[in-house]
C-alpha cells in the first residue's frame, strides 16, 4: 500500500487560498512604500523651490539682514559721533587737558574732516612746553596706518594756543580739517605735544530732509553757516604794536541754561612791533559787541570763566601770536556785530556763524 507518500504530497502542496492571500500582501505594502517615495521626493523638490524663491529661511544660513515692515535692511550699525567726556587725554604733559568734541565730515566736501578739541589749563605752574600747535594735528587709518594731514596752512583753523596766556582752569577750543578718504569712518588723532586719540569715529555731515509729505522723492540741504574767511577781520592794537585777527566767530549753546544765546568770539593777537611795553595788554574777557541797527549793547558772559582774560604783549614774541576767546551774551535773533576788542579799532558788521 502507498498511503504514506500521498500524505507527503498533500503536505508539501498549498492551498490555492492561502498563496492567493500572501500575494496580495505583498502587493499591498510594496504600492505603499512607493507612495511614501513619491511623497518625500515631491516634499524634498518643493522645499528646495521655495529656498530658492525666498520665501523659506534657511536654518543652516547665517542671517545678515532684517525685515522690518516688508523691507529688508543690512545689519549695519549707524555711524556713532564723538560723545562729551569719549576722549580725554593729557597735553604738555600733565599740564593741560585735551579733549575731543566733534569729529564730522565737511558738508559738501566729502574727503574732509572737520575736529573740534577743547584746550584746559590743569596747573598753576607749567613745567614743560606750553603751546599746543591744532595745525599740526594729524590722523591715521588704525588699520592700514595710511596717514592724514591738516588739508591746507591757510585754512581758518586755531594754530598755536599758549598755556602761559590762560589761566588755571581756563578753556580754550581750537579747530583743524584733515584731509580723509570717503570710505573712512574711524580715525586715530595724533596731537603735538598732547597725544593720541584712539579708534575716533567720523560722523557723517550734518542734513536736514526737507521734503513735502505728498512726494515720494526726498530733498536734502545741506545746512550752511556764514563763516568769516582769513583776512576778514584784522584791525590794529596798541597803534601799529600789534594786530588782532578775528578766526571765529559762532554762535553756540549755553552749557547752564541750553539757550543758544551766546556767540564765541575768537582772536589771533600777533606782536609785529619790536618794542613793547609792560603794561602793553589787551583785556580780551572786556570785550564787547553791539547790534548795528540797534546800537544795543552785548556784555561778556564770564570774564573769569568763559573768556582768556589779559593778553600781554611783552609775554609774545615779535612775530609770534596768541589765541585768545571770549564768550559774548547775545540774543538768538542777533546775526551780525560790531565787536569792541579793548586797545583795539573796532570790528564792523561781523556776520555770526552757528
Amino acid at each position: 500500500m502507498k498511503t504514506g507518500n500521498r500524505n507527503a504530497v498533500e503536505k508539501a502542496s498549498a492551498p490555492p487560498e492561502i498563496r492567493r492571500r500572501g500575494g496580495s500582501l505583498n502587493s499591498f505594502l510594496a504600492g505603499i512604500a512607493t507612495t511614501l517615495a513619491l511623497l518625500l521626493a515631491a516634499g524634498g523638490y518643493w522645499y528646495y523651490r521655495m529656498l530658492q524663491s525666498g520665501n523659506v529661511n534657511n536654518p543652516l544660513a547665517q542671517q545678515s539682514t532684517s525685515v522690518n515692515n516688508g523691507v529688508v535692511t543690512p545689519s549695519t550699525p549707524p555711524k556713532e559721533e564723538v560723545k562729551t567726556g569719549e576722549f580725554v587725554i593729557p597735553a604738555a604733559g600733565n599740564d593741560a587737558r585735551l579733549e575731543l568734541l566733534s569729529v564730522r565730515r565737511v558738508a559738501g566736501v566729502p574727503d574732509e574732516v572737520e575736529l573740534e578739541m577743547r584746550l584746559t589749563r590743569l596747573a598753576d605752574t607749567l613745567t614743560g612746553n606750553s603751546v599746543i600747535n591744532f595745525q599740526e594735528v594729524t590722523g591715521r587709518h588704525p588699520v592700514t596706518y595710511d596717514v592724514y594731514s591738516s588739508v591746507s596752512p591757510v585754512n581758518p583753523n586755531s594754530k598755536s594756543v599758549s598755556l602761559l596766556n590762560m589761566r588755571r582752569g581756563d578753556s580754550v577750543n581750537g579747530y583743524t580739517v584733515l584731509k580723509v578718504p570717503a570710505a573712512v569712518d574711524k580715525i586715530d588723532v595724533f596731537v603735538e605735544n598732547g597725544g593720541a586719540f584712539k579708534n575716533v569715529p567720523v560722523a557723517v555731515a550734518e542734513t536736514v530732509s526737507n521734503a513735502p509729505v505728498n512726494q515720494t522723492k526726498t530733498t536734502t540741504i545741506v545746512k550752511t553757516t556764514t563763516s568769516i574767511k582769513p583776512g576778514d577781520f584784522v584791525e590794529n592794537a596798541f597803534g601799529k604794536k600789534a594786530k588782532v585777527e578775528l578766526i571765529s566767530v559762532k554762535r553756540i549753546q549755553d552749557p547752564e541754561t541750553g539757550n543758544r544765546d551766546v556767540v564765541n568770539v575768537q582772536m589771533r593777537i600777533r606782536r609785529v612791533a619790536e618794542d613793547v611795553a609792560g603794561g602793553d595788554i589787551i583785556g580780551v574777557g572786556n570785550s564787547t559787541a553791539r547790534n548795528p541797527l540797534t546800537t544795543e549793547t552785548f556784555n561778556a558772559v564770564d570774564v573769569v570763566k568763559r573768556s582768556t582774560g589779559s593778553v600781554s604783549l611783552s609775554q609774545i614774541r615779535s612775530g609770534a601770536s596768541a589765541d585768545a576767546y571770549v564768550w559774548l551774551r547775545v540774543p538768538e535773533s542777533v546775526t551780525v556785530l560790531d565787536i569792541y576788542v579793548p586797545e583795539t579799532a573796532a570790528f564792523k558788521n561781523v556776520p555770526v556763524g552757528n
